[in-house]
C-alpha cells in the first residue's frame, strides 16, 4: 500500500467512497494509486501538464497494475470532460494556480479537495461566491502550514476572519500558526511602505487570538 505524508493523507480522507476523482497536478501519482489501492474510488484520471511529471505516474500504474487510473497530459480541467468525474482534487500549487484552472473549466464538478500552497486568502475570495465550502482546515506536514479546502456547488457566507485562515475555530494550528505569523509581522512592520494594511492585519490576529 502506497504511504502518504500529512498533506496528501488529509486529501485522501476527504474523499468519499466510490467517487471517480481527477487528480489535478498529479506528479508522481502517489494519491490516485492509494485512491485505488484502498478501494475509495472507483476511477482517478490522473493529469499533469509535464509530460515528463506524467511519466512518474504511469511508472506507478504500471507497477502497481492499477487498470482503472487513467494519466492525461493536458492544462488543468481543459482534458476532463463534463459529467466524467465527481471530484476534482488540486493539491501541489499556488492558490492563484487553482483560481486559473477553476475559471477556465467549461464545467462544474460534484465535489472539489483544494490544498494551496499560497494565496490562500485570494483562493477563498474567489470561491465564496461561486461554492460552498464545506471545509477549510489547516494541516501541517514537516514544518509548512497547509490549508485543505473542501468545496461543492453553492455559495458561501464567510467572515473577515475566515476569508483570512479559514474554518478553524478550535484547531491548535491555527494559534500556532497565528502566533508565527504575529512576531513576522510585527518585525516587518518598522520598515513597511504600508504600515496601516499591515497593522490590520496585526490587529486581525490578535482579535482570533483572543
Amino acid at each position: 500500500m502506497i504511504n502518504l505524508k500529512e498533506r496528501l493523507n488529509s486529501v485522501f480522507n476527504e474523499i468519499d467512497k466510490g467517487s471517480v476523482v481527477a487528480d489535478i497536478g498529479c506528479d508522481h501519482g502517489k494519491l490516485s494509486a492509494r485512491l485505488l489501492q484502498s478501494g475509495i474510488a472507483n476511477k482517478v484520471i490522473a493529469v499533469d501538464i509535464s509530460k515528463e511529471s506524467l511519466e512518474k505516474a504511469i511508472k506507478l500504474k504500471e507497477k502497481l497494475n492499477l487498470e482503472n487510473l487513467e494519466t492525461r497530459v493536458g492544462d488543468g480541467l481543459s482534458v476532463i470532460a463534463e459529467n466524467e468525474v465527481d471530484t476534482v482534487v488540486i493539491a501541489g500549487m499556488g492558490g492563484m494556480e487553482i483560481i486559473k484552472i477553476l475559471s477556465s473549466s467549461k464545467y462544474t464538478y460534484k465535489k472539489y479537495v483544494l490544498v494551496p500552497h499560497s494565496n490562500e486568502k485570494e483562493l477563498r475570495e474567489y470561491l465564496v461566491d461561486k461554492f460552498l465550502i464545506t471545509k477549510d482546515y489547516l494541516i501541517k506536514e514537516h514544518d509548512k502550514y497547509y490549508n485543505v479546502i473542501v468545496a461543492v456547488e453553492g455559495k458561501t457566507n464567510y467572515t473577515p476572519a475566515e476569508i483570512e485562515f479559514g474554518m478553524n475555530e478550535g484547531n491548535p494550528l491555527l494559534k500556532e500558526l497565528l502566533n508565527k505569523r504575529l512576531i513576522e509581522y510585527k518585525s516587518y512592520l518598522v520598515n513597511a511602505e504600508d504600515k496601516t494594511k499591515l497593522q490590520s492585519k496585526i490587529e486581525l490576529i490578535e482579535r482570533v487570538l483572543k
